[in-house]
């Protein structure tokens, strides 16, 4: 219970930052307080009836994959889980996989904001890039990753206790992990 005060004034901040949560973020290639805010809002919107929040989640981040052009792969991992490939990387080296628990909205929103900045960057990297969105942890990540090939398994944690500039030093780092 503690944390929740921490991070209401980010998300206070996020919320005046972007209009709406349809609004599409800036597509840039740097990383944003307002698009990771647009990611959270929509993210963390209320489920219809009937529909769980992690269908509304997966949903968005079907939208994602469509809009950013990630491959979507099936890796037979599971009904609850999501993954997509950066298209046009090398196959050089371990892969690189992004992991977010559906659990946890602001770990969705820094791995779709991160593969967002991977799909405006060029030279693509020369290992395979993964974004991986699952329930069960980071020891269930390998056997999702990319054609079965194991890597880096890199997790943000704990966004919500930032302020806008500690989160876009926090992606950024993480974004750099995977190059």
């Amino acid at each position: 219970m503690r944390s929740i005060p921490l991070f209401l004034p980010l998300i206070a901040a996020l919320a005046v930052a972007a209009p709406s949560a349809s609004a599409q973020s800036s597509y840039g290639p740097e990383i944003s307080a307002e698009d990771f805010g647009q990611h959270l809002r929509a993210l963390s919107a209320d489920a219809p009836s009937g529909e769980s929040v992690q269908a509304l989640r997966a949903a968005h981040v079907e939208r994602q994959f469509a809009r950013l052009g990630l491959r979507a792969l099936d890796a037979g991992c599971g009904p609850d889980t999501r993954q997509a490939a950066l298209p046009d990387t090398g196959t050089d080296g371990a892969a690189a996989v992004y992991l977010a628990h559906w659990q946890d909205a602001a770990e969705v929103a820094a791995v779709l904001e991160i593969a967002e900045r991977f799909t405006t960057q060029r030279p693509r990297p020369a290992h395979a890039v993964a974004f991986l969105f699952r329930d069960e942890s980071r020891h269930m990540a390998d056997a999702c990753a990319p054609a079965g090939v194991t890597g880096t398994v890199i997790e943000p944690r704990n966004l919500l206790t930032l302020d806008a500039s500690s989160l876009v030093r926090e992606l950024s780092l993480l974004y750099r992990q995977g190059r």
